[in-house]
């Protein structure tokens, strides 16, 4: 395994991205389904709320509070890094302590770094054009590309 960024400096050791942050997956469109329930206040965020590198939060959609606590695994923390998975891999935004607690969509990754890693450099790390070119070469699919947790796990 080759470092993407080039050589690496000598206390550091060369990892795949599954080692050094846990990655989930957002849940199913149908998890997420408000099924009509009248507390919808917790906002999920989406491919389409991950702009120039931030969470915006127009046109966000809502689920309950127990649908929240249901999907707790899929909550988002103050720097984790929120990755577009489907239709354009490598954007992504950093999450702040406004977004705590608000869930990650379906077309979307959430990377919460573990160990020696912090969110605010694997978010840098991420947007390296070395980096974002691996994510678009190991994408998916003709008519609506997309890359899985397991694939950027992968990543080195």
């Amino acid at each position: 395994m080759e470092s993407l960024t080039g050589p690496l400096p000598l206390d550091w050791r060369l990892e795949r991205l599954a080692g050094l942050c846990e990655i989930v997956a957002g849940p199913s469109a149908t998890i997420l389904d408000g099924g009509g329930q009248p507390d919808l206040t917790v906002p999920v965020v989406t491919a389409r709320n991950i702009r120039n590198g931030q969470i915006v939060d127009d046109s966000l959609g809502r689920v309950s509070p127990e649908t929240a606590r249901r999907l707790s695994r899929h909550l988002l923390a103050e720097d984790d890094v929120v990755c577009v998975r489907t239709g354009d891999p490598g954007r992504r935004a950093l999450a702040t302590g406004r977004h705590t607690g608000w869930l990650v969509g379906t077309a979307c990754l959430r990377l919460r770094a573990t160990g020696p890693l912090t969110g605010p450099y694997l978010y840098f790390y991420l947007g390296h054009p070395a980096v974002l070119d691996w994510v678009k070469r190991h994408a998916t699919g003709s008519t609506v590309v997309s890359v899985t947790a397991a694939t950027l796990g992968r990543l080195p």
